[in-house]
């Protein structure tokens, strides 16, 4: 089993620290989640992703990254020179995969499901092109794994799928078995997140304390060879009052090598 964590768990961290925890506690690798503001500032590139003045990221990128999670919204047209900007600089900074998402929102929102089709089908190619892997996350419209797969008809290419596991239980009610089934030709990379609700309000907790069926996703992909990374998403970059990663991270390891 190949762990990770995505930076939204340590926005105090620069990116030498995240590399270093990730070596000394187990992780295979980390991931660099980029927002809209940091992406839109990365100019002039000679060799390192610029971010706004005192970001923690703005370090040289060395290691690299296991995936660039960007913010590049499919739905929304003015993105897309974005994302192939994108695609570009983790090319560049030989980083092997990109994440993009149909619309910021995780629940299923309306979308033009066939012009973001479009939309990946064209990141895709560029992918392809500079030998980066271009994923879309169940996210949004996305979080539904049939509609999922009519997006993948309507792009008519060979695009991968970044399965959250939470998204697609939390917000469309799926059992990891039903998605696994749809999606598993497809799974290239699995973000790992956990919650329970409290009234109707979404509170995230450290996996293996919501009621996310994390252990039997795990399952399903170990056991139908999934080789890929199992992704911590500990989105303390948008929620400070969550815990510090060097509580929730090791407590991940752990967790994850039981269900494994």
């Amino acid at each position: 089993m190949k762990l990770a964590f995505s930076t939204v768990c340590c926005p105090e961290w620069d990116w030498m620290k995240c590399c270093d925890y990730a070596f000394h506690y187990g992780f295979d690798g980390v991931e660099l989640r980029v927002t809209k503001e940091d992406s839109i500032q990365i100019t002039n590139f000679d060799g390192k992703l610029k971010f706004p003045e005192g970001s923690p990221l703005g370090t040289p990128l060395s290691p690299s990254p296991v995936m660039l999670a960007t913010s590049v919204c499919l739905a929304e047209q003015n993105d897309l020179q974005n994302g192939l900007f994108l695609i570009q600089t983790a090319a560049q900074l030989e980083i092997p995969m990109v994440r993009v998402m149909i619309s910021a929102a995780p629940n299923p929102t309306h979308v033009d499901l066939t012009a973001s089709a479009m939309a990946y089908r064209r990141l895709f190619q560029e992918g392809q092109r500079l030998g980066v892997r271009v994923l879309v996350e169940t996210s949004g419209a996305l979080s539904n794994s049939n509609e999922m797969n009519r997006f993948l008809l309507l792009a008519d290419c060979k695009g991968e799928v970044l399965w959250d596991v939470h998204n697609t239980f939390r917000y469309c009610g799926e059992e990891p078995l039903n998605t696994f089934q749809r999606l598993k030709e497809r799974i290239g990379y699995v973000h790992i997140k956990d919650s329970k609700l409290v009234g109707k309000r979404v509170e995230h907790c450290p996996v293996g304390m919501g009621d996310i069926p994390i252990e039997k996703a795990v399952r399903l992909l170990t056991e139908g060879d999934y080789d890929g990374f199992f992704s911590c998403e500990w989105v303390r970059r948008w929620n400070p009052l969550l815990s510090p990663p060097w509580v929730v991270l090791p407590e991940f390891v752990k967790v994850m090598s039981i269900f494994a």
